[in-house]
């Protein structure tokens, strides 16, 4: 991704595909910036055919290929009214109107519109206002799309940085429906000492830990926040706290597919007659990281729900994760009796 936004920028900076550079979409810009008033733009974008850099996805279709806006801490899709100025950009280019493009777009998106010699961008703040003027409403794939998971923030991916913890246990109720609450989840933490967390109520089946993309529980309840309060994160490091991520969002951006490789998950017994499996992910700075294992399981007053222990998660074995679940399994199977439905 890296090498194709270096490639659309050095396209906003000039290079020259054609001698007449002049595009209605541009000329509207242009009218815009004389008269002060970004609203020049709108009926001229709502009209215009557009192409769309795109990325395949794994059913078939295509998703938004978003970049780094031009203002920190957002993301853009990239968008011209002629094919031939992303000719360089070697990912699929989508047909479109702004219109639909609009109504397509997460309401985190921003667009940037290129032209063989330029650019111009819609900030998110410039489509909140088209949308409310033309009561333009989210499609589906607007409501679906999350932003924050599409492109793994750098810093998710260093190590040093962050580690991924979570509790496991079962449920006799589907996880979702047994979601905890943040006090309870604050608590949890706090019987493991741990003082600096990134933390959710939202119980996950092990089978549903990765969406479509790929993106782990962990990593997009990271990106949400990064992209909306960056400085929380690094405040987590330096001087402690729990970040709070809502529970919906965790599901909504996992969905319900099981995204494990077939052959790795059949080599491992995740599944407990009359149970749900359940894993809460956790993120911690790596310098706040310690834990210990729990000495006994936590259960709910109602006993519908109980907390097993606490591990690590490693992005680069996800298998353990299984490996950890099947061997609770064994353990419930052959000293938690009270646990087996015949």
């Amino acid at each position: 991704m890296k090498k194709v936004m270096s490639l659309i920028l050095s396209m906003v900076s000039g290079a020259s595909l054609a001698a007449n550079t002049d595009t209605p979409l541009k000329q509207a810009f242009q009218q815009s910036r004389v008269e002060k008033n970004i609203d020049v733009v709108r009926s001229v974008f709502l009209k215009s055919e557009l192409f769309v850099v795109s990325n395949p996805n794994e059913k078939g279709s295509f998703d938004f290929l978003f970049k780094k806006s031009a203002k920190t801490g957002r993301l853009t899709v990239t968008v011209a009214e002629k094919e031939e100025y992303l000719s360089t950009v070697k990912y699929p280019k989508q047909k479109t109107t702004g219109l639909k493009l609009i109504a397509d777009l997460p309401k985190e998106a921003e667009i940037t519109v290129v032209y063989s010699d330029g650019g111009d961008y819609l900030t998110q703040e410039h489509l909140t206002w088209y949308r409310e003027q033309e009561n333009i409403k989210p499609t589906s794939k607007a409501l679906s799309e999350n932003v924050a998971v599409i492109s793994k923030p750098e810093a998710a991916n260093s190590a040093s940085d962050w580690k991924y913890l979570y509790f496991y246990g079962l449920s006799k109720s589907a996880p979702e429906l047994a979601d905890l609450p943040q006090q309870m989840v604050a608590s949890l933490l706090s019987m493991q000492k741990i003082d600096s967390a990134l933390s959710t109520g939202a119980l996950v089946e092990p089978e549903y830990l990765f969406n479509a993309k790929g993106v782990g529980a962990w990593l997009v309840m990271y990106a949400l926040v990064s992209l909306k309060n960056e400085a929380a994160l690094n405040s987590l490091k330096t001087e402690g706290g729990v970040l709070f991520v809502p529970n919906q969002y965790v599901h909504n951006a996992l969905g319900k597919n099981n995204n494990w490789p077939k052959d790795m998950l059949a080599r491992h017994e995740i599944n407990l007659k009359g149970y749900h499996l359940f894993i809460l992910p956790i993120v911690v700075p790596s310098n706040k990281s310690s834990y210990t294992k729990m000495s006994q399981s936590l259960k709910s007053p109602d006993g519908n729900l109980e907390i097993m222990g606490i591990a690590e998660f490693d992005e680069k074995k996800p298998e353990g994760l299984l490996v950890e679940i099947a061997e609770n399994i064994k353990f419930i199977k052959k000293e938690r009796s009270d646990l087996i439905v015949k």
